[in-house]
This record gives C-alpha cells, sequence and structure tokens, in this order.
C-alpha cells in the first residue's frame, strides 16, 4: 500500500522514536530507491568505500546481490561484512535511519538475502529483523508469509519482545509480523491465505490470532466475517468467539447486541467463553454487561466466568459479585474464587466450605483451599490437613503432595507430615516422601530428625538411607 504503513504499523511498536522513522520512510524517494538497488548488486564496492558512503547517506550497508557464477561465497561474506558496518557506524539514529533508507529499495527477490545476512551477523534477534519482513510484507506479502512459514530459521528470528505480547502462543511467529501488514492492507488477501491452511493446531492458532488482529483494526469487518462463517453454530464457533472477546475490551454495546440476537441456545456457550474478559472491564462497563443479560441463568453464568477469570477482576470485585449473585457460586470455575479468599478471610472461606453440596464443585474448591494454604502468609499445613480429613473424597495425588510440599518447605512441619504419609497408596512413593521429608529435617533439625527416626518403624530402604546422612 504506502510505504509509510510499514513505519506507522511495526516499525512504531518496535522503536520509541516512531515519528521520525515515519519520517525517514517519507524520505525514501524514487531517486534513493534506485541507488539502494545499484548498491545492492554492486558486489565490488570495497568495505571501505561502504563505510564512507555510510557515513554520508546511510546507505552504505545495501546489500551485494550474489553472481551468477563463481565467487558466490565471497560475494555473501562481502555483503555481510557491509551490513555489519552499516550496523555498527554512527549513532543508533544513524543505523536505523541508514536500514531504512536500504530496504527502502529492495525488491521481493532480494529479502530472503537479507534475512539471511541478519541471521548471519548475528542479528536474528533485532528489531531490523522484524522491520525487513515486515517491509516485505509491504510489496509482496504473499512471498513473505511463505517464506516465513516454512524457514526454519524464521521460529528463532521473531521470538523478540518487541513483538506485541497479547498472550497468543503465536504472538512471536514470522508470520504474524507479516499478517498484521497484510491485514491492514488487504484483510480479505490475508485471512484467505490464513483459512487456506492445514487444520492442525497450529494453523488454528495462527487463524484464530490472525482474527483477533483483524478485530483491533477494523472490528465491524472482522465480526462481519466470523458471523458469516458461525451461523450454524454461532454457540460453539471459536472464530466468533475470538472476535467478541476482543470486541469485549474495545466495543461492548456491540457484543451486547450480538448476544442479544443470538439464538437461544447459543448465548451461553458464548457467554461463558468470553465472560471472563469482563473482569478486565472498568466497574461502570462490567455493570452495563450484567445488566444487559435478563436472564437469570445467564447472568450467573457471566458471574462465574469473571469470578473463574485469574486476570481481570480483583478479590473484593469478586468476593461482592459472589455476594450480589450467590447463584453464581454454584457453577463451574467459581472455585477459584477460594484462593483470593483464603488471602482475604480465611476462616470465613474454610467455612463456606460447608455450604457447597458433594461433587466435582466442592472437591475443586477443596482442592483450591489446599493449594492456597501452601504458600504465602496464609501457609497452614495444620488447616490443609482439616481440610483433608473433613473432605477425604477430594483428595488426589497431586492434592497430597502440595500438603507434603507445605509441611517440608514452607511450615517445617515434618512430624506432620510424616505422620499422613500412611496416606500414601504406593510403598515407591511412600518411601520416597519418608526420604525427602526426614532429609529436609536433618539438614535443619539434625538432633530431632535423628531421635524420631530412632523411636519409629520405617521401610528398611528409608533406615539404610537415612543412616549415611
Amino acid at each position: 500500500m504506502k510505504q509509510s504503513h510499514i513505519t506507522g504499523i511495526t516499525v512504531g511498536s518496535l522503536l520509541a522514536a516512531a515519528a521520525l522513522c515515519l519520517g525517514l520512510r517519507h524520505g525514501a524517494d524514487r531517486r534513493r530507491a534506485e541507488e539502494s538497488r545499484t548498491h545492492l548488486r554492486n558486489h565490488d564496492q570495497t568495505t571501505r568505500a561502504a563505510t564512507a558512503d555510510a557515513g554520508r547517506s546511510g546507505q552504505a550497508g545495501s546489500r551485494t546481490k550474489p553472481a551468477a557464477t563463481g565467487g558466490q561465497d565471497d560475494d555473501r561474506k562481502d555483503a555481510r561484512d557491509r551490513l555489519r558496518l552499516l550496523l555498527s557506524t554512527g549513532t543508533g539514529m544513524d543505523r536505523t535511519r541508514g536500514f531504512l533508507q536500504m530496504i527502502a529499495g529492495l525488491k521481493s527477490e532480494d529479502f530472503p538475502l537479507l534475512l539471511a545476512d541478519l541471521t548471519a551477523v548475528g542479528l536474528q534477534h533485532d528489531d531490523r529483523s522484524q522491520m525487513a519482513l515486515a517491509a516485505w510484507a509491504e510489496i509482496d506479502p504473499a512471498a513473505a508469509v511463505a517464506w516465513a512459514a516454512s524457514e526454519p530459521a524464521a521460529g528463532r528470528i521473531w521470538q523478540v519482545g518487541a513483538v506485541e505480547a497479547r498472550g497468543d502462543s503465536t504472538a512471536y511467529r514470522g508470520e504474524t509480523i507479516v499478517l498484521r501488514t497484510w491485514l491492514a492492507n488487504d484483510a480479505a488477501a490475508a485471512m484467505d491465505w490464513v483459512t487456506s491452511r492445514d487444520t492442525d493446531k497450529k494453523s488454528h492458532e495462527l487463524q484464530l490470532w490472525a482474527l483477533g488482529e483483524w478485530t483491533r483494526q477494523d472490528g465491524p469487518a472482522a465480526l462481519a466475517w466470523a458471523q458469516r462463517l458461525s451461523q450454524d453454530a454461532p454457540g460453539s464457533d471459536g472464530r466468533l468467539k475470538k472476535v467478541l472477546g476482543v470486541l469485549m475490551m474495545t466495543d461492548l454495546p456491540r457484543v451486547i447486541e450480538v448476544i442479544s440476537h443470538a439464538p437461544q441456545d447459543a448465548r451461553a456457550g458464548l457467554i461463558t467463553a468470553i465472560g471472563a474478559g469482563a473482569g478486565k472491564l472498568p466497574a461502570a462497563a462490567r455493570d452495563q454487561w450484567l445488566a444487559a443479560l435478563s436472564d437469570p441463568g445467564l447472568k450467573e453464568a457471566a458471574v462465574a466466568a469473571i469470578i473463574s477469570g485469574r486476570n481481570g477482576a480483583s478479590a473484593d470485585d469478586k468476593l461482592d459479585l459472589l455476594e450480589k449473585y450467590p447463584g453464581a457460586a454454584g457453577m463451574p470455575g467459581t472455585a477459584e474464587i477460594y484462593r483470593d479468599w483464603i488471602k482475604k478471610e480465611p476462616d470465613a472461606a474454610l467455612q463456606s466450605l460447608n455450604t457447597l453440596e458433594a461433587g466435582d464443585l466442592r472437591d475443586q474448591a477443596v482442592r483450591v483451599a489446599i493449594d492456597a494454604l501452601s504458600w504465602g502468609e496464609r501457609c497452614s499445613a495444620e488447616k490443609g490437613l482439616e481440610l483433608m480429613n473433613r473432605y477425604p473424597e477430594a483428595v488426589d495425588e497431586i492434592t497430597l503432595m502440595t500438603w507434603f510440599t507445605t509441611t517440608v518447605n514452607n511450615a517445617h512441619a515434618w512430624e506432620l507430615g510424616l505422620s499422613q504419609i500412611p496416606r500414601v497408596q504406593n510403598d515407591q512413593a511412600q518411601e520416597q516422601f519418608y526420604q525427602e521429608v526426614l532429609r529436609s529435617w536433618l539438614w535443619i533439625d539434625r538432633d530431632s530428625a535423628r531421635k524420631w527416626i530412632d523411636n519409629h518403624e520405617l521401610p528398611e530402604t528409608v533406615k539404610k538411607a537415612m543412616a549415611t546422612k
């Protein structure tokens, strides 16, 4: 589209001086572009001349294109030497200016060589690798994304924090750098490429990432696209959920409108999928979201989604919501509230477990509570044991291991931990727990630990192991 787009969209996110970079790209006129291409192909230019040219115009780093026959290794080495000079001469501003001027005149077929050179000189993690790929996306996105999807080095090149870290597992792929530019220029073509990919997990993740990025750029268009493809099963289609999840933060009224017009049997699935994001909304917007859900069951599902989210609403906000909508306490995911509740009001939180009906929800709440009692200021091996004794059906192997860790590492309640090892069903695991607890105790208080060992029956393997400690 426009030469300025790379700096406005991509370089702007990589460099603090975005305005300067934008001006530099606008200054890359036709003469400079042609000069850059001429330098790229002139492999007879000396390193000293390249350095001098870099000082004058910032274009000495124009790379050498290998000759068709003979001397290719020397040509590549010469080009990389000049690239090193360009990126080590002058101030940071000079180097950025020179690099932008250089890539402004490149053709599509030049970029694979440039990216290989950047990797060869140790700049695969540098912002300039991303700038080069984004510039390629401006003139030939299909070729750029094909390279990024197939080039083994691409996965290493793009692991740079300057790429937006939105929590997506695909956030550092080379494809996303190309797609961000391509979506802004021609969203239909970009999405056609994404949806034509295989149906494996990586391709699915990339499709959702692209859809989220498109939604941030043009929410109404992305929503219309997702609704068209999900009309057969709107409540279970991940594409519609992805778009609504992004719009929850930027266009809540539109999300409410979509939910209100969705088929009745699809609403619960949509609300559960996007509801955790409501915890990140300001209080007024969160109230607006809940008020728009007239069905009590859907409202409680929305509250449960907010409570179950690890990020977003504070512990106080979650407790206030649970007090206001008590029916949400019995819904899946709300057991996570006990993690925050125990930190704030441990006695009230533990007492509330008695109000839950026996079943999966209570078992999950008990396990969360025991885990919450294992760390921090509220660490209490005794209270954790009390819960295990009160709700034995909720204690699985992981919960038991968590509790043992508490007794040893955090509470130093060695005798209490040793007294519960018979709970472990596996003999080999029992011996392992005995050795871990006793080893820790011997290290901290050898006399007390040795006295306990002498006065208790232990497996022979444990006795032998502890005899040498």
